[in-house]
């Protein structure tokens, strides 16, 4: 999620940028004036308290009567202090629910566009010709029985599948190939758990509001969790509130 700040300061990159990325752009706008109404808030709340300090400091040296008018104006301001905390929380809210709406920053190389204005970046090797005609893997699966199509679709719907046999051995061969591979390169292993909270996903960036149009991610009934679907959501909120050495 971008700083409200840097959105304030770069107004027409962020717009340019939401843009591209097929955002709302009027998001740009109502930031920069919960922002700047929340900063307004934030000053009045300061001056307010700092009235109720001063109170305070005279309390002492008042006469029963005076301390009497005092408290008076102590309880005032404590109500209007509460007043503002409230509106700070309103304010802060919609801030938080633009903020959620506006992508991060681009790559300046990244083209702009859909699946056409994808660039080849590098190519490896050239795609292998078959003296035969290939077959398509749904059909390798079901001639080899390493795929049960039927089932996947009458358990869970269309497009799902059980692996078998071989393939589901492949699978696991695969995953243990490649954390040896990460192993023997330094990183250290980890298995995180499958949910986590509705604010560490917000801090990585993901959308897990229950939201048709903007859901990215599902929550879990009645709780305060959500499924994480890949696991930087989890890896990110375990280091969270941490400042990483460049060494690190």
């Amino acid at each position: 999620m971008l700083d409200a700040g840097f959105i304030c300061d770069n107004a027409d990159k962020v717009k340019e940028n939401c843009k591209n990325r097929g955002a709302d752009t009027a998001a740009v706008d109502r930031v920069a004036a919960f922002e700047t109404k929340r900063k307004e808030l934030e000053k009045k709340r300061g001056e307010t308290a700092a009235k109720k300090n001063a109170i305070s400091a005279g309390f002492k040296s008042a006469t029963p009567e005076q301390r009497e008018d005092l408290k008076r104006q102590s309880n005032a301001i404590d109500a209007e202090v509460g007043a503002i905390d409230d509106e700070l929380k309103s304010i802060k809210g919609d801030l938080l629910a633009n903020l959620l709406l506006i992508p991060n920053m681009t790559h300046p190389d990244a083209p702009v566009g859909g699946e056409v204005a994808n660039k080849v970046v590098a190519r490896f090797g050239e795609p292998k010709k078959f003296a035969f005609k290939a077959k398509d893997h749904v059909d390798l699966c079901e001639a080899l029985d390493l795929a049960d199509f039927e089932a996947g679709t009458k358990v869970a719907g269309q497009k799902f599948y059980f692996l078998k046999n071989e393939a589901a051995l492949l699978e696991v061969a695969l995953v243990q190939y490649a954390m040896q591979h990460c192993v023997r390169a330094g990183y250290t292993p980890i298995i995180t758990p499958d949910l986590a909270r509705v604010e560490v996903l917000e801090g990585i960036g993901f959308m897990p509001r229950d939201n048709v149009e903007t859901r990215q991610v599902y929550t879990v009934a009645d709780t305060d969790l959500c499924l994480i679907a890949t696991a930087e959501i989890t890896l990110g909120g375990m280091h969270r509130d941490r400042i990483f050495d460049e060494s690190e």
